[in-house]
């Protein structure tokens, strides 16, 4: 089980992602990206974050490495 972190450009576009995640049957917990702006994150635990990378662009949820 890998931990790795996927930022996204604001909280609703990181609660979809989680959302998603969860229905999947993945741990993903959010994060707040910094204290200026409105960049959040989720830590995500999975076997493979390119894995988790292809599902959440299938979905439509924007993101960043």
């Amino acid at each position: 089980m890998q931990t790795f972190i996927i930022r996204f450009p604001s909280i609703t576009y990181a609660q979809k992602a989680g959302r998603l995640l969860e229905q999947k049957g993945i741990r993903a917990r959010l994060t707040r990206g910094n204290t200026h702006g409105c960049s959040y994150g989720l830590e995500i635990y999975a076997q493979s974050p390119d894995e988790v990378k292809a599902f959440l662009e299938e979905q439509g949820v924007i993101f960043s490495i």
